[in-house]
């Protein structure tokens, strides 16, 4: 009986591994859109720059550097350190 539970536990890993890694934005916030409404809305508060959040046209900025490393599953490629622990 230990052999068929070795083998499941196994393909457990196996799968986990596969599993799509989910970026700490989505982690966080659930999604990318519910982290870029939130930064708009910190934006419009006057928490966040505007310029340096959002660009001059309003989709440039960090904004859009943070949506290009979320969409090309950047963030996967790097090891988990300290810098992916969000403090609050």
């Amino acid at each position: 009986m230990s052999v068929p539970r070795s083998l499941f536990a196994r393909v457990r890993k196996l799968e986990e591994a596969r599993a799509p890694v989910m970026s700490p934005i989505e982690q966080w916030y659930g999604s990318f859109g519910s982290f870029e409404d939130e930064t708009r809305a910190q934006v419009e508060a006057g928490a966040l720059d505007r310029t340096d959040m959002l660009g001059e046209t309003g989709e440039g900025g960090v904004i859009r550097a943070l949506r290009a490393w979320h969409e090309q599953a950047l963030f996967s490629i790097w090891e988990r350190n300290r810098v992916w622990e969000r403090s609050r």
